[in-house]
C-alpha cells in the first residue's frame, strides 16, 4: 500500500468510493479534479492501481465554517490565529480495508501537509450512526477535540442522496476541529 496525493486520473474511482461511502450525488467528477488541482491536502491510498481510500481537505472561511458548524466566527477566528482554515470533506475507505488503519495512516499524511502549509486550524463533521462516531477514534488520536452535535446537518442539500437513508439525509454529524 501506498499514500500518495490525489491524481485526476483517479477521478471515477474517487467518485465512486465517495457514493459508496456517503450516497448518491456526493461529488461530482468535475468538482473532484478541481480539488486535485486545489494544492490543499487530498491524499489516497493505493495498492497497484486499485483505489483503497481517501480523505480531503478543503479551504474555508470563517464564514464558511460558521456556516457549517455553528460556531461563532470570533471562537473560528481565534482558533485560527490569523492562519487560514480547512474542513475535511471527507475521509473514508472502502468497507473491505476498515479496521485496518489505512484511513489513519492517510490521516497523518494529511496532517502533516496540514502543518507544512501553514493552516491555522482543522474543522470536520463526522457522521453519528446508532449512538456513535465510527471515524472519531482516528481523529482523536491525532488530537483533534470534540465540539457540539449538529442535528440533520446535510439535510438542506437536496441532490444529495445518503447511503444510509435513501433520501435527503436525516442523519446528525459531531464537530471535531484541531488547532494547528
Amino acid at each position: 500500500m501506498k499514500i500518495i496525493d490525489a491524481k485526476k486520473e483517479y477521478s471515477g474511482q474517487l467518485k465512486e468510493l465517495f457514493e459508496t461511502s456517503f450516497g448518491k450525488n456526493y461529488m461530482s467528477r468535475g468538482r473532484i479534479e478541481r480539488y486535485i488541482a486545489g494544492g490543499t491536502p487530498f491524499k489516497m491510498a493505493v495498492e497497484g492501481e486499485a483505489l483503497m481510500g481517501a480523505i480531503l481537505f478543503i479551504p474555508a472561511t470563517a464564514a464558511e465554517i460558521e456556516e457549517h458548524i455553528k460556531m461563532d466566527r470570533e471562537t473560528i477566528l481565534g482558533m485560527c490565529g490569523g492562519k487560514p482554515a480547512l474542513i475535511c470533506k471527507c475521509a473514508c475507505t472502502y468497507a473491505r480495508y476498515q479496521g485496518e488503519g489505512i484511513a489513519k495512516k492517510i490521516l497523518e499524511e494529511c496532517m502533516k501537509e496540514v502543518e507544512k502549509q501553514g493552516y491555522g486550524a482543522v474543522f470536520t463533521t463526522l457522521w453519528e450512526y446508532n449512538g456513535g462516531v465510527p471515524a472519531e477514534k482516528m481523529f482523536v488520536d491525532l488530537r483533534f477535540q470534540r465540539g457540539v452535535k449538529l442535528n440533520m446537518p446535510w439535510y438542506e442539500d437536496e441532490n444529495y442522496i445518503c447511503s444510509e437513508c435513501g433520501g435527503r439525509c436525516r442523519c446528525n454529524g459531531i464537530v471535531y476541529y484541531k488547532i494547528i
